[in-house]
């Protein structure tokens, strides 16, 4: 095997780096290119340094599989970075937290943008993804049931009796 004219990055840091919020494989492929320059080495495309933590993850085991099957679980949470709503009108700047749902067989997703994380929002939120989505499924998986543990009691209480929300 020949050696690459690249600089190789630590791929375990990469793959340490990506498990923080907020922190995508662009990201680390720039922090990567600029750290090439400032070593005067070459640095490898975005898509080889994509295809190369791929190999890497899947040599070392570090990313796992689960297997889902469709239509059977929507997972939700709050996303981690907020964002800024601004009032054309007034330039008022309101913070923003998005409200994620994802389908997880086809990663199919829904977005929701509320003013807080308070319960009512949650609700609002979780009435929006099912009318986005066209229906609910068996069981909703939440990320971190604990911050949404009264929210999370209401949502599964309400929509059981008409959709089959289980808990499990």
């Amino acid at each position: 095997m020949r050696e690459s004219v690249f600089m190789q990055p630590d791929w375990g840091q990469v793959h340490r780096e990506l498990a923080r919020v907020g922190v995508t494989v662009k990201l680390l492929h720039q922090e990567y290119v600029d750290a090439s320059g400032r070593a005067g080495q070459a640095a490898m495309s975005y898509g080889r340094f994509c295809r190369l933590y791929g190999d890497h993850a899947m040599v070392t085991g570090a990313s796992s599989r689960v297997g889902h099957k469709a239509g059977r679980s929507i997972e939700v949470d709050w996303s981690g970075p907020t964002m800024q709503l601004v009032d054309p009108a007034t330039g008022e700047v309101s913070k923003v937290y998005l409200f994620v749902a994802c389908l997880p067989f086809s990663r199919y997703a829904f977005v929701e943008a509320c003013l807080d994380m308070r319960q009512d929002s949650w609700l609002r939120a979780h009435a929006e993804m099912f009318a986005f989505f066209g229906g609910t499924v068996p069981r909703l998986v939440p990320d971190y049931v604990l911050r949404n543990i009264i929210g999370w009691g209401t949502v599964t209480n309400h929509f059981a009796t008409s959709s089959g929300i289980s808990w499990s």
